[in-house]
């Protein structure tokens, strides 16, 4: 208690207060137990104690709504027993979506099919818990943007070109059927259509993304010129460090293949004052030490796996040099 009083922002406070409650409720002053108990934010928890946390909380007969509100994760046994207003149902949902906790999502949100802001949920939960149809059914009358992109996904995995053409003329926003073109040109990439990938990307809005995939499919067709002007395309494009050093990366490779080495060596370079996978390759290229800090950041950031598809896709086109 000492500790806590005096270093009440402590890193261990809230590991403090659930041994406190423990030891108060041991001792059968439950007025005690429950004070410090509800006095912790379990987000700061240490992982292996909030399993501890939860079985006090439900020893003391504590708040169930109060419980499943703050932590949907650790108390998602409370769906179905407390009353929650929609927009109390709809911020669990998204909480339990992050962790895959789609069964419960469904008991969450029944009845909701027909509200536009808790259908995409709950087709998606029927989705991922295996029931197709009605998954299908909701997310097709569901007017949020996400439930293009969920049916998309749905019908590239099935291969069924027909129903993606449907979705992609009933969205109206033009960033969310970027968004799905995109997805449909890489999927069929990392497949090995470079015909049908094409296709994708060519349609959707002028972008970094589509200039520098566009660009990838002339490199492995080793039409370099084409390859050039696309990647160059998207380095004046970019809008962030990691794809400016991507975009200089590839405009790099292209030169080299060309056989202009000197010209490559500048873009090679260029790679280098950027960030992410690409900086550190290029570093590495022209014999620089890569710190551990650019590893991280690779790892930090996301762009790691999918450059690592990326560089697969060109492995399997065939071009084990360039990748």
């Amino acid at each position: 208690e000492r500790i806590l009083r005096e270093h009440p922002s402590a890193v261990c406070s809230e590991d403090l207060k659930r041994m406190l409650s423990e030891e108060a409720y041991k001792r059968g002053n439950v007025s005690k137990a429950k004070e410090y108990l509800q006095s912790i934010n379990p987000d700061r928890l240490r992982p292996d104690l909030l399993g501890k946390y939860a079985e006090l909380w439900k020893s003391l007969d504590l708040d169930k709504k109060r419980a499943l509100l703050n932590n949907p994760v650790l108390f998602r046994e409370f769906v179905g027993s407390v009353e929650l207003s929609k927009e109390e149902r709809l911020s669990v949902a998204e909480r339990l979506s992050k962790r895959g906790y789609y069964a419960d999502m469904i008991r969450l949100l029944d009845g909701y099919e027909k509200d536009k802001s808790a259908c995409y949920y709950l087709g998606l939960s029927y989705l991922k818990t295996g029931q197709r149809e009605r998954g299908e059914e909701i997310l097709l009358s569901c007017p949020d943007d996400r439930a293009y992109v969920e049916l998309a996904r749905l019908y590239l995995n099935e291969r069924d070109e027909g129903k993606l053409r449907d979705v992609l003329l009933m969205i109206k926003n033009d960033e969310v059927k970027n968004e799905v073109l995109f997805i449909a040109g890489r999927i069929f990439l990392y497949s090995g259509d470079y015909e049908k990938s094409k296709e994708y990307f060519s349609s959707m809005s002028d972008n970094y993304d589509k200039f520098f995939n566009l660009g990838l499919l002339s490199f492995i067709g080793r039409d370099y010129e084409r390859a050039l002007k696309q990647f160059m395309r998207a380095y004046y494009s970019a809008k962030s460090p990691v794809e400016s050093s991507q975009a200089s990366f590839w405009v790099y490779k292209t030169y080299q293949a060309m056989g202009r080495e000197d010209t490559a060596l500048r873009y090679l370079v260029l790679a280098t004052k950027g960030e992410g996978f690409y900086s550190a390759e290029a570093r590495k290229l022209l014999g620089e030490r890569v710190a551990h800090r650019g590893v991280r950041r690779v790892l930090s950031e996301g762009d790691f796996p999918t450059q690592a598809n990326v560089i697969k896709a060109i492995r399997d086109a065939g071009f084990y040099h360039y990748s």
